[in-house]
């Protein structure tokens, strides 16, 4: 069952004009992120978020129903795959007739997937990655214009520091995670969420196998975690330098920007 969670900025829309807009959506297995975008003085006009599954037409026509933004079929839309699914293979090594066993051989076979590849610009990789194939032809029909990648690949291209930095974004049964030192790609993948102990030990790994001090490292945290949650304050125990990812873009009010922080530097 979808049910809205979140609703900002979306009473006072209509009408608009369809150029001078852009739909930026995240989905995961568990949520469904939307944000419209004025390209008229560059603001987010409006959020919604959807809690639950879409595990078939009813639940999608369900989601529709509860939408003031998802109903704008003819705004071009910007579609984030947030899912666990997701393998980065070096440029020489990807084949795409082989990536599908590829993931099934790591994640473990699925069933009725669709399977999907970017090319990182800024790395030498290829990100190979699957979502429920019926569920990316809901979005690709109702929209007339729609781009659809893994939001891992826009973790990659986010700007560089000079710093050994690790980006976190928490989905309710994982973690997408991208660490850098000095700019040079360390690590990127995605962490199955089983307790805040066990999340916070595979991080640490992470920077073990990697010879990164734990102190030395800075993480940035964004996504679907409260900073009075079970999760947050269990790894917050073990990363000394925890931080919530700052906005680049105001979000209309009573909006949890930490659900949203990670997707803002993607809407210029």
């Amino acid at each position: 069952m979808v049910a809205k969670s979140v609703d900002s900025g979306t009473n006072p829309l209509l009408p608009y004009e369809a150029h001078t807009r852009q739909l930026l959506i995240e989905w995961a297995a568990t949520h469904v992120h939307v944000l419209l975008w004025n390209k008229n003085n560059n603001s987010i006009e409006a959020v919604e978020s959807f809690h639950g599954e879409i595990a078939d037409e009813e639940d999608w026509q369900i989601m529709l129903g509860q939408s003031r933004l998802l109903p704008m079929h003819d705004v071009p839309v910007l579609l984030l795959v947030a899912s666990a699914r997701v393998l980065p293979i070096p440029v020489s090594l990807y084949d795409p007739e082989r990536s599908k066993e590829e993931l099934n051989l790591y994640f473990g076979p699925a069933m009725w997937q669709h399977t999907g590849a970017d090319f990182v610009e800024l790395f030498p990789m290829v990100l190979a990655w699957q979502m429920p194939g019926q569920v990316l032809q809901y979005f690709r029909q109702h929209f007339q214009v729609i781009t659809v990648q893994h939001l891992l690949n826009t973790l990659l291209h986010q700007p560089k520091s000079s710093e050994i930095e690790g980006c976190l974004v928490v989905s309710e049964k994982h973690v997408q995670c991208v660490v850098r030192r000095n700019g040079d790609l360390v690590h990127a993948g995605v962490i199955p969420i089983v307790t805040p102990d066990d999340l916070a030990y595979r991080l640490l790994n992470i920077c073990r196998q990697h010879d990164i001090l734990f102190e030395e490292i800075s993480w940035l945290i964004s996504g679907m975690i409260e900073s009075d949650s079970a999760l947050y304050n269990g790894i917050s125990q073990f990363l000394q330098s925890l931080n919530w990812r700052e906005p680049v873009h105001a979000l209309p009010s009573q909006t949890p920007v930490q659900y949203f922080a990670h997707l803002l530097p993607l809407l210029s």
